[in-house]
């Protein structure tokens, strides 16, 4: 399943406008039930792809006991594409304990060519990293 859900993001990444593609996926049952990109909002500020994702399900508790997999992709000169370091920020790590998320699968780079996937309980996940902010839109 992780896999898939590897290939699949790495397809839909190309939907977000930004340098840095981030794609968020919350499957529950083994079943994906929302996906994400980080985009431009409404109001041409960046929005996380934790945030997109979760967002809906906060009232509801819908994604309660769901798994959430965060995938960060960059492509090179040449075209070709790569996982990158993707834990989500303190920010969203709040947003997914109010969410009641399970457990969260997110990439990493570890070395040039070591990469991979680290999951962790939800109240394992400290994260101390802080968006120091929204990426703006540029004006045309």
């Amino acid at each position: 399943m992780l896999h898939c859900l590897l290939n699949r993001g790495l397809s839909i990444a190309c939907r977000s406008s930004l340098r840095n593609k981030h794609v968020c996926f919350v499957v529950k049952n083994r079943s994906t039930i929302a996906i994400a990109v980080n985009d431009y909002g409404m109001d041409d500020w960046s929005v996380h792809a934790e945030e997109s994702a979760l967002y809906a399900g906060l009232i509801d508790q819908r994604f309660k006991g769901a798994d959430v997999f965060v995938f960060r992709y960059k492509e090179d000169a040449r075209g070709d594409w790569s996982i990158e370091n993707s834990k989500p920020c303190k920010d969203c790590a709040e947003i997914i304990r109010r969410a009641g998320i399970n457990r969260v699968y997110y990439t990493v780079k570890t070395t040039d060519r070591g990469r991979g996937v680290v999951v962790v309980k939800v109240k394992d996940l400290h994260s101390t990293h802080v968006t120091i902010g929204r990426m703006r839109k540029k004006q045309k």
